[in-house]
């Protein structure tokens, strides 16, 4: 079974902390909110 994990959960985290605690936490996928990639995707 795949795992994935949105990244909103962990916006109070940089980025890059997201997917290496993602990465530590067994989630096998990271999914990205749109506020991610831009103010106004």
């Amino acid at each position: 079974m795949t795992l994935a994990l949105c990244n909103e959960v962990l916006a109070h985290l940089s980025f890059e902390r997201q997917c290496m605690l993602a990465a530590e936490l067994g989630y096998q996928g990271l999914e990205i909110a749109p506020f991610t990639l831009a103010p106004a995707p």
